[in-house]
C-alpha cells in the first residue's frame, strides 16, 4: 500500500511537471512572437520592460484596445513626466521617472499588442514614432528646466547640456534605427528594407496629397518620409539574406549598437531622476555612447563593405 502511494505521488508530480513545463514553452512561444526579433531588442527591454509589457498585454488582449490606445497613454504619460520634471526637486524627478518608466512600458506594449492581435497598421507605426518625438521633447525639455531650479554643479549649465544631449540622442537613434532596420530585413528577413517602407509609404502620400482632407495622415507621412530619407540617402539596401558567417557578424554588431539604444538612453535618464543626479545620464550619453560610436561605426562600415562585395560576386 505505501509503495502504491509512493509510486502514485511520483507519477503525479511527473504529470505536474509536465503540464508546468509545456505551458512555460508556450508562454515563452508567444513571449518571443511578440518581438520582431531577440537580437533586435536592447538588453533592458528584453529582460527588464518586455517581460513585464508582456504580462499586461497577455491581460488586455481580448479587450477592445488598439495599439492607438496604447500609444495615447504613452504620450500622455510621457507629457505628465515632463511637467513633474519641469517643477524642480527630488520629490518631482521620481515622480518624472516614475511616469517616464511608464511611457516607456506603454511604447513597448503598444507593438505587442499590435503583433498578438495582428491589427497594427502603417499610420500606427507613424504616430508610434511621432509619439515619441513628442514625449522626447517634453521629458529633455521639463529635465532641462528642473535642472535649472536644483543646485547641480553641471558643466556648462543645464540648456547647452540638453540641447548637446538631444542631438546626441537623434544621431544615435538614427544609428540605430538603421542598422536594426538592416538587420531585420536584408539579415533575417523579417521586416521591409528602409527603401521598401520609403517607397511603400510615399506611394501611399501621393495617392493623397490632392485629396480634400485626410490632413492629420498626410502631416504624418510628411514627417516620416523626411526622416527616413535621412536613412535612405547614401545608404546601402541589403534586401538579399546574407550567408550565415555574414548574418552572425551583423548579429554580434547589433548587440553592441543596442548599447546606445533610446531604451537604454531612457533607462539613464529615469536613473538620474530617481537618484537626483543628472551626472549618470550626462556621463552616459556624451562618455559612453558616443565613444561606443566611434567604435562601432568604422567596424559597421567595414563588415558592409566586405558583405557587399561577396554579395556582388555572387551576382
Amino acid at each position: 500500500m505505501g509503495n502504491d502511494s509512493i509510486i502514485r505521488n511520483h507519477c503525479n508530480y511527473n504529470d505536474f511537471f509536465t503540464v508546468m513545463t509545456n505551458v512555460m514553452k508556450r508562454i515563452i512561444k508567444e513571449f518571443k512572437s511578440s518581438l520582431k526579433d531577440t537580437t533586435a531588442e536592447e538588453a533592458v527591454d528584453l529582460f527588464l520592460f518586455r517581460p513585464v509589457s508582456f504580462v499586461i498585454a497577455m491581460s488586455i488582449k481580448k479587450l477592445p484596445i488598439t495599439p492607438n490606445h496604447i500609444s495615447l497613454l504613452s504620450l500622455v504619460s510621457g507629457i505628465v513626466s515632463g511637467i513633474f520634471f519641469s517643477f524642480g526637486g527630488k520629490k518631482n524627478f521620481i515622480y518624472g521617472g516614475l511616469f517616464f518608466l511608464l511611457c516607456h512600458i506603454f511604447d513597448l506594449l503598444d507593438g505587442m499588442i499590435a503583433r498578438m492581435k495582428n491589427n497594427g497598421t502603417p499610420l500606427g507605426r507613424i504616430i508610434d514614432g511621432w509619439v515619441d518625438y513628442i514625449t522626447a521633447i517634453a521629458v529633455y525639455l521639463g529635465f532641462a528646466i528642473g535642472l535649472t531650479k536644483g543646485k547641480f554643479d553641471l558643466p556648462l549649465g543645464p540648456w547647452p547640456l540638453m540641447i548637446i544631449a538631444s542631438v546626441l540622442l537623434a544621431i544615435h537613434s538614427g544609428f540605430i534605427d538603421y542598422y536594426r532596420q538592416q538587420y531585420l530585413s536584408g539579415i533575417i528577413g523579417k521586416s521591409n528594407s528602409i527603401n521598401e517602407d520609403f517607397q511603400k509609404f510615399k506611394l501611399r502620400y501621393n495617392d493623397i496629397k490632392d485629396h480634400n482632407g485626410q490632413y492629420f495622415e498626410k502631416l504624418l507621412l510628411v514627417t516620416y518620409l523626411g526622416y527616413t530619407k535621412i536613412q535612405v540617402t547614401g545608404t546601402r539596401d541589403k534586401t538579399k539574406k546574407l550567408k550565415k558567417k555574414n548574418t552572425e557578424s551583423e548579429k554580434m554588431l547589433l548587440i553592441f549598437w543596442n548599447m546606445i539604444g533610446v531604451s537604454t538612453h531612457r533607462v539613464f535618464l529615469i536613473l538620474s531622476a530617481f537618484f537626483y543626479e543628472p551626472l549618470i545620464f550626462f556621463y552616459y550619453i556624451l562618455g559612453f555612447a558616443n565613444i561606443m560610436l566611434l567604435i562601432l561605426y568604422p567596424i559597421q562600415w567595414k563588415v558592409d563593405k566586405r558583405e557587399d562585395t561577396v554579395r556582388n560576386k555572387s551576382q
